[in-house]
């Protein structure tokens, strides 16, 4: 185990913006029902084949649906984690760091630079 930890904070924070990006996702199944809405009602109302195929979209869509929510609410989860864990580094540094300057305020003679 190793005797000390380091971060990269600007490193973390870029991390963030990239899985806010991937935790965005609550438009997809909105976007995918839009573009989907365009195709409704292609497979026919009457026929074997209407029969068929129009249950089937429709389970399928609300499969998909339901995986393009599971996805996002996993991003989501993910991402409220890492921002949380940023957190958790970020404030005992900062907190460090205003101790520093705090006590080389009160102290000038005594701070090596």
């Amino acid at each position: 185990m190793p005797d000390n930890y380091s971060v990269d904070i600007d490193e973390l924070l870029r991390a963030k913006d990239a899985l806010a990006a991937l935790s965005m996702g609550e438009e997809l199944a909105g976007k995918y029902l839009n573009v989907k809405s365009q195709t409704d009602g292609w497979e026919g109302t009457r026929g074997s084949f209407a029969r068929s195929v129009g249950p089937q979209e429709k389970r399928d869509t609300q499969r998909i649906v339901a995986a393009v929510e599971a996805l996002t609410g996993a991003f989501t989860a993910t991402y409220d984690a890492f921002v949380a864990q940023i957190s958790a580094v970020q404030e005992p540094q900062n907190q460090a760091l205003e101790d520093i300057q705090n006590q080389a305020s009160k102290n000038p003679g005594n701070v090596r630079r």
